[in-house]
């Protein structure tokens, strides 16, 4: 009987390659099985993301560097009058806020990174928007998308200027207490108003500080409220006593003011505006920069206003003397720069008071 072939041993290289068929299979089925949880990962956050970016109550969009809307939540949708869908692609300026062009911030965005730009916008239905703008960049600074959040500010504008208007009615009140107890100086505050609004326009100062300059002129007087009416239309020399007192007024005045919260530094004005830049004023002889701007106007239209003015112990003594002194003191008593406006005022541009 012939003898059986012996058996074959296992090919080792057939052997490793099942193995490494095995193990590669097994490596694919885990890759797939991880990239499907990351998948489902980044779906999640993807949610996330836009429910939360669809449960901000302000208008959001992002557009790219043709202006075009790229991304928008639903308060955007909803305050243009329009689905999502049908405001991507378009741009911003066509859909919402509506406008002739861009936003200045925009094209700012595109030149250089600027950490927030931020515009206010009146639309025609009276509306009034704040719109913050961001630049997105990539990792090499180069300009992506911007993103603008527009805040709806009507309602606060609108409070704003209603206490604006109470505010106003307010310090006519208070004016005019001063003046019914002082009828020579009636008038006097809303003059030197005029005049100090002239002054700081002429030195350029910006509407928001000529708004102050002017509110805090209208009341600088204020303190006299405390100062018996005798006393301030006495039409003979006052004694000693009576001048000091007098000369109270600012600080009084401020006291009245002093709680009051206002963007301006009207207390300020009160308080210093019988001060000179020499240190002989009252009431406490501050000297050159320690004396705000508005108070250094202020000082000046006061002034020139007063010697202009009849008053009970003499008469007017004219706007001519009134400018010879504020040119003869220029740089000592008053600010030169102040001064230089307010000679300019009359001597130039015809001012005069009303």
């Amino acid at each position: 009987m012939a003898d059986a072939p012996p058996e074959r041993e296992p090919d080792p290289a057939l052997t490793g390659t099942e193995l490494d068929e095995r193990e590669r299979r097994a490596a694919l089925l885990f890759m797939l099985e991880d990239l499907q949880a990351s998948r489902a990962q980044i779906e999640r956050a993807r949610k996330e993301w836009a429910d939360a970016f669809d449960a901000i109550r302000d208008p959001i969009f992002l557009h790219d560097k043709d202006f075009r809307i790229v991304r928008a939540n639903r308060a955007y949708a909803k305050a243009a009058g329009m689905a999502i869908k049908d405001v991507i692609g378009k741009r911003y300026w066509e859909v919402f806020p509506k406008n002739e062009g861009p936003l200045p911030a925009c094209a700012r965005h595109m030149e250089k990174a600027e950490e927030e730009e931020e515009e206010e916008m009146t639309l025609p239905t009276g509306e009034v928007f704040v719109s913050r703008g961001f630049a997105i960049r990539d990792d090499e600074g180069r300009y992506v998308h911007s993103i603008h959040i527009l805040e709806d500010i009507t309602e606060k504008r609108r409070s704003a200027e209603r206490l604006k208007e109470t505010l106003t009615d307010t310090i006519r009140a208070i004016a005019l207490t001063v003046e019914k107890r002082d009828p020579y100086t009636a008038g006097h505050q809303n003059k030197v108003a005029e005049l100090c609004v002239a002054i700081g326009r002429e030195l350029g100062l910006d509407e928001s500080r000529l708004e102050g300059l002017r509110l805090g002129a209208t009341i600088h007087d204020i303190g006299k409220v405390y100062i018996p009416a005798e006393i301030l239309n006495r039409p003979g020399k006052l004694s000693k006593a009576e001048f000091e007192m007098i000369q109270t007024h600012p600080e009084v005045g401020y006291d009245i003011v002093k709680d009051v919260k206002f963007p301006w530094p009207v207390g300020e004005m009160i308080f210093q505006h019988h001060e000179r830049l020499d240190g002989s004023g009252y009431p406490k002889g501050l000297k050159g920069d320690a004396i705000v701007l508005e108070a250094r106007i202020l000082a000046v239209a006061d002034v020139v206003e007063a010697m202009s003015s009849h008053r009970p112990y003499r008469p007017a003594i004219g706007p001519d003397k009134a400018l010879a002194e504020i040119e003869q003191h220029r740089g000592m008593l008053y600010d030169t720069a102040v001064a230089d406006a307010c000679l300019k005022l009359f001597r130039e541009r015809g001012f005069r008071f009303d």
